[in-house]
């Protein structure tokens, strides 16, 4: 359910901003693979941009330095994943962000 899916959302990282991520388990993904597509469709200066990532149900969320977030959120937005079009966003702050 919606309240124990937040429990496990990555908490906020001094530094970095957390991203939706609108795929999830439901297409296959876990967190290497989540790390694998950002690291294979992310250009060189921001590789290394990626921080914790919590991949849930239908979505994920995922931490990148707050200095690279407007270029990946670029990036990454509209890439494909399966059939699916990704849309990257700044999550919205939920009872566990706190």
């Amino acid at each position: 359910d919606r309240d124990r899916e937040r429990e496990v959302m990555i908490p906020e990282q001094p530094g970095y901003v957390r991203l939706y991520l609108n795929v999830g388990k439901r297409e296959g993904l876990d967190s290497e693979s989540v790390t694998r597509l950002f690291a294979e469709s992310l250009p060189e200066p921001h590789r290394d941009a990626l921080g914790a990532v919590a991949v849930l149900g239908t979505h994920c969320y995922v931490s990148v330095k707050e200095e690279a977030a407007t270029d990946i959120v670029a990036v990454m937005t509209g890439k494909k994943v399966g059939d699916r079009e990704i849309v990257l966003e700044k999550a919205k702050k939920g009872p566990a962000a706190r």
